[in-house]
């Protein structure tokens, strides 16, 4: 009897979230389509292997709608522009191993296989494209390291800190990008052009600030270095500049 009360205690607790939810206009259950790998995007290395040693990157390709896995079709593809990657449909294979008892199972998944030609340049990206029959599209970024360097840019001085007074400071820094190298003042709230600067080739800039004798508003500003190009690789040096206040001092 108490089993029977429990099962219909249940079955109308179902009955009046359905009843709400339409009552509201919404539905009680996520019928979206959702598209995963398994396993997640993995780096490939410069020749062409992953970072796991592979030769090639497979994964299981699932679509769910809403709570369930669906058969739904779909299509896995690269843009037109990166011709070193190609990636096509194969099916993955794997063991699965009862928890109790210990019995195996071979089990099979229809995923995707991604190989990248080696890269002689520098380190590049690719979005493979997994197109479902519904229109549900999921975008997958995969990074390949380059035999060239990344951009890189270093430099020993942390910050800059002006007097009052002015003056004038002299920035050093090194970079594996040769004359690809731009830079820019970035102003804090506030405050804006008391900074020039003069470029003075490769690796070095020299920073003037003008006299500061303004307490109420303080100043602040970044000096910003980019080295490098989108076709290569970029790398961002920044540096904090303050003035000191006259009373600092004084």
């Amino acid at each position: 009897m108490k089993s029977t009360i429990k099962t219909a205690a249940w079955i109308c607790a179902i009955l009046l979230v359905s009843v709400s939810c339409y009552d509201d206009g919404t539905d009680c259950f996520d019928t979206a389509t959702r598209i995963s790998l398994y396993p997640d995007v993995e780096l490939f290395n410069a020749d062409g292997t992953t970072a796991s040693g592979n030769e090639s990157f497979v994964s299981a390709v699932t679509v769910n709608v809403g709570p369930a896995v669906s058969d739904m079709a779909w299509e896995a593809s690269v843009p037109a522009s990166a011709a070193w990657a190609t990636v096509r449909r194969t099916t993955v294979a794997s063991i699965f191993e009862e928890a109790a008892g210990g019995a195996r199972h071979d089990l099979s998944a229809d995923g995707i296989e991604l190989v990248l030609q080696p890269n002689t340049e520098y380190r590049r990206t690719v979005v493979v494209t997994i197109a479902a029959a519904d229109g549900t599209t999921a975008d997958y970024e995969f990074t390949q390291l380059g035999q060239k360097a990344d951009a890189a840019v270093t430099s020993e001085i942390a910050q800059l800190v002006f007097m009052a007074a002015g003056g004038s400071e002299t920035v050093t820094y090194t970079s594996n990008m040769g004359d690809a190298y731009a830079y820019e003042v970035v102003y804090g709230e506030g405050s804006a052009d008391w900074l020039t600067v003069v470029d003075g080739g490769v690796g070095t800039l020299t920073l003037t600030a003008s006299q500061w004798d303004d307490q109420e508003r303080p100043r602040a500003a970044t000096l910003r270095i980019v080295v490098g190009s989108a076709d290569t690789s970029m790398a961002t040096l920044e540096i904090p500049v303050t003035p000191n206040a006259a009373y600092d001092y004084y």
